[in-house]
């Protein structure tokens, strides 16, 4: 047990201590004022004298001055001396930072890095960067020049650099570099936006800004005034809501920057001086300061004139498919009334009669309206899809006019129409397709019968003109408006006076087959009432070459035996009556595993097959067929309604020798037995023996 000390002797120590720190404060005063030049420091080994030495006085104002901090350390980091500069960056008092061990300031992260540069800077010099933490927890990035000044007791010279400002001002530097670069970029996409982008940052939008494309929409000079709102507004323009100019107070630019609302999707006419309009759908939305108050706003013009056409005519093309499919109902059930009459007529009238004559003529006539109806639908969308193979020869222009005329003259005596022909004297040689042309000058005449009335005229001619061979067909009738005169020649396309009278497609195939034939076609018209002219416009070809007579196709061609496929019931039986009237021998199955056992059983001479049969189709029926021993004789021929020109090409790939598109002329069917007969007669050495079918 300690003894008890007297106060006397507390006293006593208290008054050592006191002593003690008053003569370390005035030691560390003369330290920090420069009035000492060597410290004398007791260690673990004893006591060692530091001498300052060179600390003069001019040398100490100058590292007092210095901007940087400045410091030496001893071996085991004690810090022998420092300026004020750096007693200011570790953020402690001189009299304390003296005296202390530079190694306690230094951030933990940044110890072993010290270390490292201390170590070295014993061996001579070096230079890095560390962190010192405050006391208020703080970190202080320096940049540390270290160098070893031996002497008698070796200390390190520290100079320490405040990186603070050089890192803020990088910072400032890097984010100045990203805020251009950013302006940059947008000022781009400023410019490449296609739309007129406008921005105001005044709430009256008196003054405007807009990209390259706002000024080029505005036909206004760069940099130049386009707020109607300014002081001097533009006048060479004005945009209007209805018809209706807007007031410049309520354009959308200027109520989202006065209101602060929103404006969206505003439809807009913008109108010039020399009368141009275009259409333009406006947005804008406003921009606000600190307090949420509107300041300015941006706004976008979207010029939306061709858009408004496409969807005008997306609009129109509706109606004219609409009115479209009004006309086709009507033109279909137009025949369906007199052939359903003639139907019941023949049912009860009794043969040869005049009743039965008659109902045979219009079941005749309409049955041919229904083909050349269905044959304008089908050839108008191959045509227009380039399915169309023109079958050219070098032909006289003058006959197929003629023949077209004479077909029809019946039909426009009956109309009380007078049809006239002039034919130039001399052949117009022309490369054409025969029945294409036909087909074109048959529409010209059926346009022509159409629209004139009863006591009218149809003038045509053919002859040379402009270089080529001219076909033209002039007509008392109707006439056509002159706002119609370029639009008639398009699909569907009706005039109000003539809609409800046909499809609107005839002309349209006339224009589209002469352009195939590399030639035009136009239309002239004096106006309403005033009659039409169409001048059908081909290139001239080659005169053709003499061609020896031919015997009549049709000569001979009974007594045929004929396999007929087809698994429509109606049409396989009034097909197969035909061929009965025509006095050939008939068979007729449903099926194609039927037709491949009928021929195999006795091989006809011909083979009429529909190709959509329901469990063999025809392609695989003929090629069966076609593998059988007797088959080298047989003709065999596709009756379809798959009219393309890549069907025909099938059809003869797969073994058939003719195609038929449904519905097939009698004429074309006889036609093709004629070369079927002609066959036969050679494949049986000429002796034109039949072989009847039982």
């Amino acid at each position: 047990m300690k003894p008890r000390r007297t106060p006397r002797a507390v006293e006593l120590e208290l008054e050592q201590l006191r002593l003690r720190l008053e003569e370390a404060e005035e030691t560390l005063r003369a330290l920090s004022a420069g009035e000492v030049d060597s410290l004398v420091i007791e260690g673990p080994d004893g006591p060692r004298v530091y001498a300052l030495e060179g600390s003069n006085s001019s040398y100490r104002v100058l590292v007092q001055e210095m901007n940087e901090g400045a410091a030496t350390v001893t071996r085991d980091g004690t810090i022998l001396y420092c300026n004020r500069r750096f007693a200011e960056v570790l953020a402690h008092p001189l009299e304390k930072v003296m005296g202390g061990s530079l190694r306690d300031h230094v951030a933990a992260q940044h110890l072993a890095g010290f270390d490292v540069l201390c170590r070295r800077g014993w061996e001579g010099e070096s230079k890095g960067e560390v962190a010192i933490q405050r006391p208020d927890g703080t970190q202080v990035p320096l940049y540390l020049s270290i160098s070893a000044l031996v002497d008698e007791e070796p200390v390190l010279c520290i100079i320490a650099t405040d990186l603070t400002e050089h890192f803020r001002s990088q910072e400032l530097r890097r984010s100045e570099e990203l805020a251009r670069r950013r302006a940059t970029e947008l000022q781009a996409l400023f410019d490449a936006v296609p739309a007129a982008v406008f921005i105001t940052r005044d709430p009256s939008g008196r003054s405007i800004e807009g990209n390259d494309l706002c000024y080029e929409m505005l036909r206004a000079p760069r940099g130049s005034a386009i707020s109607l709102t300014a002081p001097e507004p533009p006048d060479h323009f004005r945009l209007l809501k209805d018809e209706v100019p807007v007031p410049p107070e309520a354009l959308p630019i200027q109520v989202a920057a006065s209101q602060g609302v929103e404006v969206r999707n505003y439809e807009l006419a913008l109108e010039f001086k020399d009368g141009t309009v275009r259409h333009i759908l406006a947005n804008a939305t406003p921009l606000r300061d600190d307090q949420g108050r509107p300041n300015g706003a941006v706004a976008t013009f979207i010029d939306i004139t061709e858009r408004r056409k496409v969807e005008e005519a997306l609009r129109e093309g509706d109606q004219r498919k609409t009115d479209f499919l009004a006309v086709l109902s009507h033109e279909l059930r137009n025949p369906l009334a007199p052939i359903r009459n003639s139907v019941f007529t023949l049912d009860r009238s009794p043969p040869g009669s005049d009743a039965a004559r008659r109902a045979s003529e219009v079941l005749h006539r309409q049955t041919e309206h229904l083909t050349r109806l269905v044959d304008d639908l089908l050839d108008i969308n191959r045509i227009t899809h380039g399915k169309v193979e023109l079958q050219r020869t070098s032909l006289d222009a003058r006959e197929v006019v003629e023949r077209s005329c004479d077909d029809m003259r019946a039909v426009f005596d009956q109309r009380g129409l007078a049809l006239q022909l002039s034919l130039c004297d001399s052949p117009v040689w022309v490369d054409a397709d025969a029945s294409r042309l036909a087909q074109m000058v048959g529409n010209l005449l059926a346009n022509a019968l159409k629209f004139t009335p009863r006591g009218g005229r149809i003038q045509v001619e053919v002859g040379p003109g402009d270089g080529g061979c001219e076909i033209l067909v002039r007509d008392t009738g109707i006439g056509i408006e002159s706002g119609d005169l370029g639009r008639i020649f398009e699909p569907f396309v009706q005039s109000a006076r003539t809609r409800g009278q046909g499809l609107g497609i005839g002309l349209a195939l006339v224009r589209e087959l002469a352009l195939r034939h590399g030639g035009t076609v136009r239309a002239r018209s004096g106006g309403a009432g005033r009659g039409s002219e169409f001048v059908l416009s081909l290139p001239l070809g080659a005169r053709a070459p003499e061609q020896p007579g031919k015997a009549s196709g049709q000569k001979g061609s009974s007594g045929l035996s004929v396999l007929v496929i087809e698994d429509h019931e109606d049409a396989g039986a009034s097909l197969a009556d035909v061929l009965d009237l025509l006095e050939h021998h008939v068979e007729l199955v449903s099926t194609g595993r039927a037709g491949v056992d009928a021929a195999s059983a006795r091989m006809p001479d011909v083979l009429i097959c529909d190709l959509g049969l329901p469990d063999m189709d025809g392609h695989q029926v003929i090629r069966a067929i076609r593998r059988l021993p007797a088959a080298r004789g047989l003709f065999g021929i596709a009756l379809t309604g798959l009219a393309q020109p890549r069907d025909r090409q099938e059809a003869l790939a797969s073994g058939f020798d003719a195609h038929l598109a449904k519905p097939a002329s009698i004429d074309e069917i006889q036609a093709l037995l004629a070369e079927a007969a002609r066959r036969r007669h050679r494949h049986q050495g000429g002796t034109g023996s039949s072989r009847p079918r039982g």
